[in-house]
């Protein structure tokens, strides 16, 4: 019979977790699998040595390792952490309210960038220790470790708070900018490269309402993803980058009321 092998070291802020021997190919060694844990314990000493906040997540969300930056960030010490599920701590969720850490197919972390060759970066919401939320810019790593065929996502985290709130107070300009637009009266009814369909129309003068990002994909019956689609295929049409952007061009255009 074969031998099951149980691999785990500790230090103050990393854990490499048991590997269940379920979950090992029958042509793992006990040799490899301490190979494949010496590994990513290199690799946890690595993201101790970051500025930024450094976590590594399993696919299931389970959390591996946890820096010193982490604590500071977020408020919450490794040992209060590690084992626990990523989404239960920090309750992540994009500008769609969609669950973005450990998440599912939906996760923006977890969407790979077929051109760039990994996943883009993401501002995400997530709750602190003191129960106050605070937006971070997330970078993420995927680490298949050949030796042992486990994945890990590495997140990088840093705070940018200070800028989303900026840029949600001038997205609340919104409603200034259609004040003017009707004021200039000027209903310039130049048509775009490409026509806009009903649904990216109506996407924009959800917008155009205040609307949030949330509020129309449930209204639509829409994914988060699928919302982003159009947001893309509209800016692309219309030639602007922002939403505010597509919506005050769109009106000036007389595309939406």
């Amino acid at each position: 019979m074969k031998r099951s092998y149980r691999v785990e070291r500790r230090t103050s802020r990393v854990r490499i977790p048991v590997w269940p021997t379920w979950g090992l190919s029958t042509s793992i060694s006990g040799g490899e699998v301490a190979k494949g844990a010496m590994l990513e314990t290199e690799l946890f000493a690595l993201l101790e040595q970051t500025a930024d906040a450094a976590y590594t997540v399993t696919e299931g969300g389970e959390i591996c390792s946890w820096n010193g930056a982490a604590e500071r960030l977020f408020g919450y010490t490794a040992s209060e952490v590690l084992h626990r599920n990523i989404d239960e701590v920090l309750e992540a969720r994009d500008t769609l309210g969609t669950s973005a850490l450990a998440g599912g197919a939906e996760a923006a972390t977890r969407h790979r960038d077929g051109t760039a060759g990994g996943i883009p970066n993401f501002d995400l919401e997530v709750r602190t220790r003191s129960g106050g939320r605070i937006w971070v810019n997330v970078s993420t790593i995927v680490f298949d470790n050949q030796r042992t065929g486990r994945r890990l996502f590495v997140r990088l985290e840093r705070d940018v708070d200070q800028r989303r709130r900026n840029e949600e107070r001038f997205y609340r300009m919104v409603e200034v900018a259609r004040q003017l637009v009707a004021l200039a009266g000027d209903e310039a009814h130049h048509a775009p490269i490409e026509p806009l369909s009903e649904q990216e129309c109506r996407i924009l003068k959800l917008f155009a309402d205040g609307r949030s990002a949330a509020t129309i994909a449930r209204k639509l019956n829409i994914s988060a993803q699928t919302l982003r689609n159009h947001l893309h295929h509209i800016n692309r049409k219309l030639r602007t980058h922002t939403r505010l952007e597509a919506v005050t061009h769109a009106q000036q255009r007389g595309l939406i009321d």
